[in-house]
Order: C-alpha cells, then sequence, then structure tokens
C-alpha cells in the first residue's frame, strides 16, 4: 500500500476502493422501518410524499410499457402505483 501525502499528513492509498469501507457498518440497519417511515411521512419531510409524485412524473413522461423499481420497500412507498 502507498501513501499519499496531503499536507504534513500521510494517507495509506489502497487499490481497493472497498477496504476502508470493510470495518463500517451501515446505521440504517438499526432504524426500525416504523420509525424510518413514520419520519419519511412528516409533514416537515414529506419524503415519501415527494418521490411519489417524482415518480409518478418520470412514468407520466416516458409512458413505459413497464416499470421496475430495484430496492426495499415497506409498503407506504408504493401507495399510489398501479
Amino acid at each position: 500500500m502507498r501513501a499519499q501525502s496531503i499536507g504534513r499528513a500521510r494517507m495509506p492509498q489502497s487499490r481497493d476502493p472497498f477496504a476502508a469501507r470493510a470495518d463500517m457498518t451501515n446505521p440504517w440497519l438499526h432504524i426500525p422501518l416504523a420509525d424510518y417511515e413514520a419520519h419519511m411521512a412528516l409533514p416537515e419531510v414529506a419524503q415519501a410524499e415527494m418521490l411519489a409524485e417524482e415518480l409518478e412524473i418520470a412514468i407520466r413522461r416516458r409512458v413505459p410499457d413497464s416499470c421496475a423499481i430495484i430496492g426495499c420497500v415497506g409498503g407506504n412507498e408504493s401507495a399510489g402505483t398501479r
């Protein structure tokens, strides 16, 4: 592993872009789905509403024969889709 000089500090440089992330845990894995969905549905956040509106706009613009959404939902994100 080579070191890259940044000012006085020397940072290790790896060829593997995921090597530094190997020890990190994803904080989203510790948030209960109900808490996440309740937060996103808050009027101040309105994330679920915005995502539904943006998806509708994109589908109306492109008028696809079908649509696949890759990801994970708990249920409220897909409200209003057909």
